[in-house]
């Protein structure tokens, strides 16, 4: 299974779901990690980190959308009064 994790705007987000430590731990565990090029260079991330870390980690432009069979992406949302 491959886990996938995209850039979002970093103008509204800057947080990422895959640190160097956690595509390491998902490598362990048996798991494909696919992240765009870059991916978490504005937190200190560099993709030689990535590398490093999780050798099978692959880096990849970010068409990597293209790709998925299925996507699951949770944006911010307002939350509500009830």
């Amino acid at each position: 299974m491959r886990i996938v994790s995209v850039s979002e705007d970093q103008k509204i987000e800057k947080r990422i779901a895959i640190t160097p430590e956690i595509a390491k731990k998902y490598v362990t565990l048996g798991f494909e990690v696919s992240l765009p090029e870059n991916y978490g260079e504005h937190l200190g991330f560099t993709d030689d980190k990535y590398k490093e870390l999780a050798k099978d980690a692959r880096l990849a432009p970010d068409d990597l959308q293209s790709k998925l069979d299925t996507k699951k992406q949770k944006r911010n949302q307002k939350k509500e009064a009830v």
